[in-house]
């Protein structure tokens, strides 16, 4: 009984019931041809938007951001379904942009908001339109030629932390459904609504993590293993269908 719920956490972690938010159910239902480009391509773009976006001032974000909407479009991903599964994450940083606001000015605190928001969105759309094992396999071609770094190692973990992302999401959003009906968000204070939020949201992220982990050593998980292979870059920039 326990091995079946341990699988039952595994599978629902790794497998495609992720995909059960509305921004990746309509990435579903009609996902284009490029959602079948070379992981390489899309990690590499989101690094150099990452980098831009950096110390870029409002003109370079909004080009950014016109950018990664392009993209959204071409990936069948809406902004809007997006925004609504991001909302709680949006709540999160409006203490940081209070902060930075007295700090800094509300210039800086809406510019690091802006920076953040567009990391967020366009990591979304990477996992929804690119499988955990592509990303794995694109990471490890990455840190494959970096001397030191154990680069299946790292390339599982980071993949496995993306493929937590849905996951943090669709809970923050069942918590805060679940403070609605027990209207702690007509609470004065901010502090005890986000202490609300915070722990039970922090609890059941490290509790998944650990039946996953569990789960990874019941089916004997090692790093030595077969993994799937990238073809080299082609004109059309499809993966290779080599197991």
């Amino acid at each position: 009984m326990q091995f079946n719920l341990y699988a039952q956490v595994h599978m629902r972690i790794c497998s495609n019931s992720l995909l059960e938010l509305p921004v990746l159910k309509s990435v579903i239902r009609k996902i284009g041809e490029y959602s079948y480009m070379d992981p390489r391509l899309k990690l590499a773009a989101i690094a150099i938007i990452g980098f831009l976006s950096l110390n870029a001032e409002w003109k370079i974000l909004a080009l950014l951001t016109l950018l990664v909407l392009w993209g959204g479009i071409r990936f069948q991903v809406s902004f809007f379904s997006i925004l609504k599964d991001m909302r709680c994450f949006i709540l999160l940083l409006l203490p940081i942009w209070g902060i930075r606001s007295l700090t800094a000015g509300m210039y800086d605190a809406t510019l690091v908001c802006w920076r953040i928001i567009l990391a967020g969105y366009a990591g979304v759309s990477l996992m929804a339109t690119t499988r955990t094992w592509e990303i794995r396999a694109a990471l490890r071609w990455f840190f494959k030629p970096i001397p030191f770094i154990p680069e299946k190692r790292l390339s599982a973990m980071i993949s496995l932390m993306l493929r937590f992302l849905p996951l943090i999401l669709r809970q923050s959003n069942e918590i805060s459904d679940a403070q609605k009906a027990r209207g702690i968000e007509c609470r004065k204070n901010p502090i005890y609504r986000m202490v609300r939020f915070v722990l039970p949201l922090t609890r059941r992220t490290f509790e998944d993590a650990d039946n996953l982990i569990i789960a990874m050593e019941a089916r004997c998980y090692c790093e030595d293993r077969t993994e799937p292979e990238l073809s080299h870059f082609s004109r059309s920039f499809r993966l290779d269908n080599r197991t």
